[in-house]
């Protein structure tokens, strides 16, 4: 990989020669002997990344829909996977309407234990972000001896009508009580998978519950493809000043969140590395997210074209790679 007028350094984290970009290196973090530039390094990936417990939270908060294994009964308690759809309560975990007379629901006979699986359709793929939860499921009713049962009502309540509006299709199954029924599965853990080569581990399950979705979660999917679609030359641009790569083959925005964007880059040598370019600004909604990404592209163009004596007040913009191939 080819970088402007010198190789990106090798320490965790330093100024990547010839700019003004904070380079951040999660892969050397990783190895350096070096303990206070691996910490370093490590905390300024948090600060300008989502948790892997806020980007588990926001793909299960995205999908509507996933897969549900069950034990199956005829076959030995063989894995079997079912399509449902679903909801999230207040902690994320989500609610189901079931068959009395499905598959499914006759597994949960033998066994309540279960994982789930959500992968949005626009990062489906082995580069898209999927999760997948374990836990149990249990009927989602109201306990007859809690002092707060009138506030368990009302949630109850509240799922079941958020659950109607997501799925409208619901609404026609309520009117027969004695053939569906509705259910809830607890989070016992959960593994988060963040594309090809970024992330894949096991997330617990407290901080699943404490985090919250991404306010980005429903709109950037739509920026992404716009971008991919109509700013490429500004995405070379990018890859130019703040990552150092003048030999870019292709470059494809993978994700937006409220920190920044994710780009993966393949060399024109076949080399294929992932970064992140975080904003400076604060994002939380759609607007405030293409405002942040406008001034990226700016900034770039601008730094390539004379006028970077325009942005010597700001602070650098920080770069984090995730990855990369020689």
């Amino acid at each position: 990989m080819q970088h402007a007028e010198s190789s990106a350094p090798g320490a965790p984290s330093s100024y990547l020669p010839g700019t003004t970009t904070l380079w951040v290196d999660s892969s050397s973090a990783a190895t350096t002997e070096d303990k206070h530039a691996a910490e370093v390094a490590v905390a300024l990936e948090a600060e300008h990344r989502l948790s892997v417990g806020e980007r588990a939270r926001t793909v299960v908060h995205v999908c509507r829909t996933g897969t549900l294994c069950t034990s199956s009964v005829k076959h030995g308690g063989v894995p079997f996977g079912s399509h449902v759809d679903y909801v999230l309560d207040s902690v994320g975990r989500p609610v189901m309407l079931l068959a009395v007379d499905a598959a499914h629901s006759k597994n949960l006979t033998a066994s309540n234990r279960v994982s789930l699986y959500a992968q949005p359709q626009e990062s489906s793929g082995q580069g898209g972000c999927r999760a997948t939860l374990v836990g149990r499921l249990a009927p989602l009713t109201v306990s007859a001896d809690r002092a707060d049962r009138a506030a368990e009502e009302e949630e109850v309540a509240e799922l079941v009508e958020a659950y109607t509006e997501r799925h409208p299709h619901a609404a026609k199954a309520l009117t027969y009580p004695d053939r569906f029924n509705f259910f809830r599965m607890s989070v016992e853990d959960v593994y988060f998978v963040g594309g090809f080569g970024v992330t894949a581990t096991w997330v617990p399950p407290e901080e699943y519950s404490n985090a919250s979705a991404d306010p980005l979660a429903f709109d950037a999917p739509a920026i992404v493809s716009t971008t991919n679609k109509r700013q490429q030359k500004e995405l070379r641009s990018m890859c130019r000043v703040f990552l150092g790569v003048t030999d870019a083959e292709t470059v494809t925005m993978m994700a937006l969140d409220r920190l920044g964007v994710d780009l993966r880059v393949v060399t024109t040598s076949g080399a294929t590395s992932e970064f992140r370019v975080a904003f400076r600004e604060t994002v939380t909604c759609r607007f405030d997210a293409q405002s942040a990404l406008v001034k990226a592209l700016q900034e770039s163009w601008e730094k390539e074209n004379g006028f970077a004596d325009a942005w010597e007040e700001e602070t650098p913009r920080v770069v984090v790679k995730y990855y990369g191939r020689a």
